[in-house]
């Protein structure tokens, strides 16, 4: 039987979070600022956009990019205790791996070319915090100048220019995490350098499960309740070299594990008695890139760079079963999937400030993947005895390339016009196009409206072009998968109601064609759209307090739009004792629908972080020790909520329990 969340939620959420307060100034903005091109090499002007900073890392205690997620209006989390996926607007897919949003590390694309998935959470965690400069994301029609990937919206995370210092940051927390990290960074004159390495390792989750209240399988025999799952050690070095313009970035991540969920075994049929489950997974990820960023004239500027990353990925599950269908059997299976990609690329691109508030950007874009390996294995034994097994070794390359040009016209002090056009030549289907248009128009000095459109693209992944057969050992080349297409529409209001607050209101509407079926064989979707009202409350209060409501309603509610119904977040931050500051973050989410076709419970959260730091009027050594350390304490799920997201198809279970309360304290030493 399907339960349906009350309507009595939309009401009552809305109530309840306005209540709590109004609450942190996340710079957001579902309007344009009117960035300059020329001011503002790093973003593009017109877009859309939330910036979480530094400062705002720290204050609030973040140790990953999906936790920042619960700050942004709109945006959500799915997490299956293997990897998460993020919604944007309710556009995403329980089971997209994050295909259909970009992340970017410094500008470089993350995205995976064999499967189109990228890292967000866990699996970037060996890049400290600290060395976040700032993470800008955009959820909106502007999205789509980025390109392929950038279907939904865009992540992108900056760090920290190298400077002369040493860093020392210990963190401890439930369960079991022991978290360490180091950076050195010195500077010569217009030469700076840093290398900073991160190493954690963290206990498995006690984990209720109701579907396995009664169950014979080992995981879950104890009242529905699992042991230490998700047991995780991770670790990350990062390198940066700069010169003037000049930069050279690395990042290298590592993380392995033991698999909370494995999915069906190939063999399993429908006479299961008993299942068994191990699994574990490594991860390796390099990213680097080198570049110059600067201008070239009195009125002109470039950014050029080349970049070359690697992924591995490996996961190993065993199954045990009794399969008492036709005759008794205790089978035995082993399953081994590794994927291996190698991509680079090069972008360039030239800004103009020209006259009369005019502004123009050109561009070109290629991308190379030399090599994309897929192998596949899995044996069985019964009793012991082989009896069967299988594998697949499968390598492919690929190749993209891009010309793209964005301009800016102010016709007047109040009304300014944006438009920009991408080009795509690629190895697997026909040219693409992704053209975007917005218009911003002032009336007054306190309002401002925004009308945006897009036109966006997602190509195929390699994977998904070459497993089209139900067996996975055995693909066949996808015959006519076409290219996913978008078209996004916007209009949004700013408007300034005072001193220190501002309002801001959003109504989208999203229209996907062409999607991609996540299981094979691969085939491409009827359409399907996404709408619905954002809002947002800042507010600026006296003695340093700050704080934010946010509010999104989706018109639409299916098991390809799962996002919460309703959605409101909050958060509220302020100083005190001169050395203090507390930051409470909460957020609502609705009834969510699975791809199973059943709904997830509403439930209501609220994490906590405090900051110590210490402002001294010492000098020396230790003056600058006290001033730039910091030691936080963090309580994640205060109220200790059970709370499950949906499940995709693969699992056995509807739901998936997420963590209970936990905890996190960190110390940071700055030289």
């Amino acid at each position: 039987m399907i339960e349906r969340p009350p309507m009595q939620n939309l009401l009552f959420s809305f109530l309840l979070l306005w209540a709590t307060g109004a609450l942190a100034q996340v710079q957001d903005s579902l309007l344009s600022k009117a960035d300059s091109l020329w001011q503002d090499m790093q973003a593009d002007p017109g877009t859309a956009r939330t910036l979480i900073t530094a400062a705002d890392i720290l204050e609030r205690g973040y140790d990953n990019v999906d936790e920042l997620i619960n700050a942004i209006p709109g945006m959500y989390l799915t997490h299956d205790r293997n990897r998460s996926q993020i919604g944007i607007r309710g556009a995403s897919p329980t089971e997209n791996n994050n295909q259909r949003i970009l992340i970017l590390l410094d500008h470089i694309p993350l995205n995976n070319p064999l499967t189109g998935e990228v890292p967000s959470g866990y699996e970037l965690q060996g890049l400290a915090p600290e060395d976040i400069a700032e993470v800008v994301v955009i959820r909106n029609p502007d999205a789509v100048r980025y390109g392929n990937n950038a279907l939904l919206g865009v992540i992108h995370i900056k760090t920290k220019r190298a400077q002369k210092g040493l860093r020392l940051t210990f963190d401890t927390g439930s369960p079991g995490e022991l978290d360490g990290g180091l950076s050195l960074g010195q500077q010569w004159g217009n030469t700076a350098f840093r290398l900073s390495g991160r190493y954690a390792t963290m206990d498995g989750e006690q984990v209720y499960f109701p579907e396995f209240i009664q169950t014979d399988d080992s995981l879950f025999s104890d009242r529905g309740i699992s042991q230490q799952l998700g047991r995780t050690e991770l670790g990350g070095t990062q390198l940066q070299l700069t010169h003037r313009g000049f930069a050279l970035h690395a990042a290298y991540n590592w993380r392995k594990g033991e698999l909370d969920f494995s999915q069906t075994p190939f063999g399993i049929g429908p006479n299961i008695q008993r299942l068994e489950e191990l699994g574990s997974f490594r991860e390796q990820q390099l990213f680097s890139s080198m570049s110059y960023e600067g201008p070239v004239g009195p009125r002109q500027g470039v950014r050029a760079r080349l970049y070359f990353n690697f992924s591995r990925a490996e996961r190993n599950s065993a199954f045990e079963y009794l399969d008492f269908g036709g005759m008794d059997s205790f089978i035995e299976e082993a399953e081994t999937h590794e994927r291996k990609s190698i991509w680079m690329g090069a972008d360039y691109r030239h800004f103009f400030q020209l006259t009369g508030g005019h502004q123009l950007m050109v561009g070109t874009e290629a991308a190379v993947v030399p090599r994309a390996e897929l192998f596949a294995k899995y044996q069985l034994k019964n009793y012991g005895i082989p009896i069967g097994g299988d594998s697949l070794r499968l390598r492919r390359s690929f190749w993209s390339w891009s010309l793209f040009a964005l301009q800016s016209y102010r016709f007047s002090a109040h009304f300014v016009v944006e438009a920009g056009l991408r080009l795509n030549l690629n190895a697997s289907s026909q040219a693409q196009f992704a053209p975007h248009f917005s218009a911003r128009f002032q009336p007054t000095a306190t309002t401002t409206l925004r009308l945006a459109y897009s036109q966006g693209y997602r190509l195929p992944t390699l994977a998904e072009t070459e497993f089209t057969s139900p067996n996975p050992l055995h693909p066949l080349p996808s015959a006519g998968l076409l290219p996913e297409k978008s078209h996004n529409l916007e209009l949004g209001l700013q408007q300034q109601l005072g001193q220190g607050l501002e309002l801001q209101l959003a109504l989208y509407r999203l229209y996907l064609s062409q999607l991609i079926d996540y299981h094979s064989p691969y085939a491409n979707l009827g359409p399907k759209t996404f709408a619905g009202l954002e809002g947002g409350l800042a507010v600026d209060l006296p003695a340093g307090m700050k704080s934010y409501l946010n509010y999104n309603f989706s018109f639409r509610q299916d098991s390809m739009v799962n996002q919460p119904r309703p959605l409101c977040k909050f958060g509220l931050s302020f100083p005190f004792l001169r050395h203090f500051s507390f930051y409470t973050e909460g957020q609502y989410e609705g009834g969510r629908r699975s791809q199973k076709g059943v709904y997830t419970q509403p439930f209501f959260l609220i994490n906590t972080n405090l900051l110590l730091r210490p402002q001294t009027r010492a000098k020396g050594l230790w003056g600058r020790l006290l001033n730039q350390s910091s030691l936080s304490f963090r309580v994640f799920n205060v109220l200790d909520q059970f709370y499950q997201h949906p499940a995709g198809r693969e699992l056995a279970v509807e739901r998936v329990t997420q963590n209970g309360r936990s905890w996190q304290s960190q110390l940071t030493l700055q030289f």
